[in-house]
């Protein structure tokens, strides 16, 4: 009977998606300068590594020439280096359960036959074995060595994939982040640098090690390509004489090897060779096929509770009753690193006991499925054990680095017959492998069974039950995976001295979702920099000998992450450029590599082919042009930051752009400037005069007063009057203008006065005040006017017959003073005025001209706003709560309270971008950038949502209405929309200050309107 009728689906595999890369460090070595055609053809097959589905099905087409190899063959340490950076790692399905971090055997011998530029694929093999025998990368089920087929699955050792830091060391980190909870961060940072360096002398080197004498060349140092040796037994010289011989001997000896490894200590039984001849020949030919499955199954199911005995017997009992782990910790170590095995034994012991005595009723058996059913329940126990495996494996790597006694007790353990040479890591996977198993062996029985027999549903129901199971394996289990590797990257990921950034990475919900490693120009100079992409950062680092990553500039938040493609065109000489939006930005300047000595000897000829263009928005913003290996890798790099912004994007929405439209009038040369909701209309005002048009877009824009460079428009509380700053002089209208009634644009228009920077409408002292300054940098000059209301429908009939109704009567001055200081904005308060000023904000008595600072600086709180270095500017004021201000400057923003002490002292913002207006509503502070709108919650200071626009300008802080730039020579008009609050209690509350003052009016004859100029 031939045993490839039991091998039916035990080796398929199904490919899932690419998790992660590795980063090398030097190649040591020049032998790649005089060739480059395998460094192409490296880098189309690690390009593989980024694609959903690394498939190798082309390899045949790249060309192999017999040349000088990339790295001296011989040395294991450099093919290693070489191998684990080309090699591509996926995930992968065998069996039913997800293994991450993955690569196929035929995908690494093809990787080493470039490496050492041969076209025998034995020789490839054996050295792959060589590296595989000092734990380089093991199979995924620890079972046998490296072997050339596709649907073997190896994974690279805890110490690799590790990034290179020991064990121990990770956990002198651990105790030291634990023990020092209340020390400051550089405090912290200085023990880890000491635990780290502490560590070197004795870090254990996870490299392998050694020479292959099959590839070594000639010890003479006068042998060379041009001038043949002297020595008959040179293996240049007898290179070409002896290829094919050579070919033949590497042939032999690998099939040797892999016949001795293949071959088990098992008996290769089958049904049909147990069972009396009688039998075998009564039943039909599909019968003895689903015979020998159920065989296999009863067979393979007996050795995995003999595997399942001998942890419990030669691995927990020993290490329970000895010394070998420290008394203290023993049982958690057992508990952690075995996990629930002892229970799973008893589970699969029952199970086995059943298969037996079912096969000793009925010598032809009929039916196992209700056995599978009967014990199904307690196969759930698998999914604990599955992904707590994650956790285990790396605490048995851990004890086994720091630990020598369990190093030896492992290495006797391995020598014990019933091991058969196989490591603890093969054991403690027997359990996931096992419960994959299961439904590959019941789907070949179901295929051997007719639909008439009662045991063909009870399979069907029970390859549904395992699925589900695995499904929660795997989902636990990448869940594990990420969160061990997130764990170890939060100690691992430092900053340089003085600087610290919260990455966040212990927040239940995060996710690492790419990592890989990218060329990058500095000054000229290239250096290698490792990408981590998680589902709120990307960070750009470098790795250090010491195995930390050194954070390279500042993590960049996806929400403020725009990949540009377009500007490689017009700045490719560099790699990092400064990204100005204004010139208050901080620019970045270049950076000198410090690691050029650790620059990869492997050339890259044309590093400027494959270019990913990053920008960060904000102050600490800039361009980044990371230049990967091959398109596919930066096409998946790309398509990932993208997929990841997007849900960023779509979890922080809260508030939706609304366009309005885009007009003919309002070109790049007519700028809007502010605008102003009136009725249904909307009131624009531009470079080239005052427009009215409808409020939603519907229909065109009619210019109504012809005046240059509008910039600012408010209304006056009784919606009578209005006032507009045109070309630095300000002019009160009628509203009738804005009901576009031409006879009134002239009789009531009445300029106020000239030069003036900005002006604000509000109410102070009890009357409505509108003011007016002359801004400059050393002084400012207010003037105020004071405007008459007219209280009811009565007084107004009597005005409109006693022709006093008009601008010029109900406008009259009322005070001029001056302040030694910048004037940024005007803030109005009950008797008082508060001004923005160039460093503080100031407050004015209005009744005695007396100005105090509105910060009180003897609270110990603000000691950090007198420091010289520290550039700030004063921009707004908004009262949020009784009592409560929050003062927003150029960089920042902090709450007071009404004695101008610290409020919320816990509480402060730090802005991403450099806003220049900011707005209130609701619980939100809206901080506009020219780039991106900044949307944060007032009540924990966090950002909520982030906007972006290309040269965005806020028009009305109150209704939210902005206006940026598109893509034609028209500009955009939009609002700013929250879907769940209906768009008129958003008018509502724009109206609300006009709505108060009027209220607080009824018993006042006069209004003021102060102007500053």
């Amino acid at each position: 009977m031939e045993k490839e009728n039991l091998n039916f689906s035990f080796s398929e595999l199904e490919v899932t998606s690419r998790p992660r890369q590795f980063s090398v460090g030097s190649y040591g070595n020049n032998y790649n300068q005089k060739d480059s055609s395998s460094v192409e053809n490296l880098k189309q097959l690690a390009s593989r590594r980024n694609t959903s589905e690394p498939q190798l099905s082309n390899i045949n087409n790249i060309p192999i020439t017999l040349n000088v190899p990339i790295v001296y063959p011989a040395i294991l340490s450099q093919v290693a280096t070489v191998f684990m950076r080309y090699v591509p790692v996926a995930s992968y399905i065998k069996d039913s359960i997800k293994y991450t971090n993955c690569f196929r055997g035929s995908d690494a011998v093809e990787i080493l036959k470039l490496i050492i530029r041969t076209s025998d694929r034995n020789l490839a093999l054996l050295l792959g074995r060589a590296l595989g025998s000092q734990n380089f990368f093991h199979d995924v089920t620890y079972n046998h060595f490296l072997r050339d087929n596709p649907n073997e699955l190896y994974q690279f050792s805890t110490a690799i994939t590790n990034l290179s830091i020991p064990a121990a060391v990770n956990e002198s980190l651990c105790n030291i982040n634990e023990e020092n909870k209340s020390e400051d961060d550089d405090s912290l940072q200085e023990k880890k640098e000491q635990v780290i360096e502490s560590a070197k002398k004795s870090e254990i080197n996870a490299l392998p090690n050694g020479v292959y004498t099959l590839l070594t060349r000639c010890y003479s140092p006068t042998c060379s390509e041009g001038n043949m040796c002297y020595s008959i037994s040179c293996p240049r010289r007898l290179e070409q004489q002896n290829l094919l011989n050579h070919v033949a001997r590497t042939t032999a000896l690998a099939e040797k090897i892999m016949n001795k490894v293949d071959s088990g200590n098992s008996e290769n039984q089958y049904w049909s060779t147990v069972m009396p001849e009688s039998i075998v020949k009564s039943v039909s030919e599909t019968e003895r096929k689903r015979q020998e499955v159920i065989f296999e199954l009863i067979k393979t199911e007996r050795e995995y509770v003999e595997d399942l005995d001998l942890i419990q017997k030669l691995y927990i009992q020993k290490l329970r009753f000895s010394n070998i782990i420290e008394e203290e910790k023993r049982e958690s170590f057992i508990g952690k690193a075995f996990i629930n095995i002892p229970q799973l034994y008893l589970i699969n012991h029952r199970f086995y006991q059943l298969l037996c005595a079912r096969q000793k009723q009925e010598p032809v058996v009929s039916r196992v499925g209700d056995i599978f059913l009967a014990c199904i329940n307690d196969f759930e126990h698998y999914i604990e054990y599955g992904f707590k495996q994650i956790f285990g494996k790396y605490i048995v790597e851990t004890e086994n680095l720091k630990n020598p006694t369990f190093k030896d007790f492992l290495k006797q353990c391995e020598r014990h017959p019933k091991c058969r040479k196989l490591p603890i890591q093969s054991f403690l996977a027997r359990p996931t492998t096992r419960i994959g198993r299961y439904p590959l062996l019941i789907e070949a029985i179901l295929k051997r069974t007719p639909e008439t027999n009662p045991d063909y549903k009870d399979l069907k129901e029970v390859i549904v039950l395992l699925k589900n199971i695995l499904q929660q394996i795997n989902e636990k289990a990448g869940k594990a995976q990420n969160n061990l590797k997130l764990s170890l990257l939060n100690y691992q990921l430092v900053f340089n001295s003085g600087e610290w950034y919260d990455l966040k990475l212990t927040a239940p919900e995060r996710k690492l979702i790419r990592e890989g490693t990218f060329n990058i120009k500095i000054q000229g100079y290239e250096t290698e920099l490792t990408v981590f992409l998680f589902d709120h950062l990307l960070v750009l680092a470098k790795r250090k000998k010491n195995g930390l990553y050194k954070v390279f500039r500042t993590p960049i938040p996806l929400e403020t992450l725009i990949i540009n493609d377009k500007s490689l065109h017009q700045r490719r000489a560099s790699s990092i450029f400064n990204a100005k939006s204004n010139s208050d930005r901080n620019s970045i300047s270049s950076v000198k590599s410090n690691s050029s000595s650790n620059l990869t000897s492997l050339q890259y000829q044309d590093i400027n082919k494959y270019p990913l263009v990053l920008v960060q928005l904000g102050r600490n913003g800039g361009m980044y042009v990371l230049y990967a290996m091959s398109f596919a890798d930066r096409r998946a790099w790309k398509d990932a930051i993208e997929k990841q912004r997007a849900v960023v994007q779509e979890k922080m929405k809260i508030y939706e752009i609304v366009s309005i439209g885009t007009s003919s009038c309002f070109t790049v040369s007519n700028r809007v400037n502010c605008v102003l909701p009136f009725n249904e209309n909307l009131v624009v005002g531009s470079e080239n005069g005052l427009y009215i048009g409808p409020a939603d877009g519907s229909g065109s824009f009619e210019r109504i007063i012809n005046l240059p460079k509008i910039n600012q428009i408010d209304i006056l509380p009784d919606l009578e009057f209005f006032v507009i700053l045109s070309d630095k002089s300000v002019y009160v209208y009628s509203c009738n203008v804005l009901k576009r009634d031409s006879s009134s644009s002239v009789e009531n228009e009445k300029k106020l006065c000239s030069n003036v920077t900005f002006f604000k409408v509000g109410l102070c002292l009890g009357r409505y005040l509108i003011a007016c300054v002359k801004s400059s940098t050393s002084t400012s000059t207010i003037r105020t006017f004071e405007y008459t209301h007219s209280q009811s429908t009565k007084n107004r009939r009597l005005m409109k017959l006693l022709k006093n109704n008009n601008s010029k009567d109900r406008v009259k001055s009322f005070k001029e003073f001056y302040i030694h200081d910048e004037c940024n904005s005007v803030y109005y308060l009950r008797s008082k005025i508060c001004i923005a000023g160039s460093k503080a904000f100031q407050v004015i008595d209005m009744e005695t001209l007396l100005t105090q600072d509105l910060i009180d600086f003897s609270d110990p709180s603000f000691e950090f706003m007198k420091r010289k270095d520290l550039v700030i500017k004063p921009l707004s004021i908004f009262r949020i709560a009784n009592d409560i201000y929050i003062l927003c400057f150029s960089n920042f923003a902090l709450f007071i309270d009404r004695l101008g002490r610290r409020a919320r002292p816990n509480k402060m913002i730090y802005w991403l971008g450099v806003p220049t207006v900011f707005a209130i509503h609701y619980q939100y502070i809206f901080a506009f950038d020219s780039e991106f709108v900044e949307i944060r919650s007032l009540e924990s200071c966090e950002i909520v949502q982030i906007i972006h626009c290309h040269k965005l300008k806020n028009l009305n802080r109150n209704t939210l209405h902005c206006v940026m730039e598109g893509q034609t020579p028209y500009q955009i008009i939009f609002r700013l929309i929250c879907p769940t609050v209906p768009v008129t209690e958003i008018e509502r509350e724009a109206e609300l200050q006009v709505l108060v003052l009027a209220s607080k009016m009824k018993s006042k004859k006069q209004i003021i309107i102060i102007l500053i100029t």
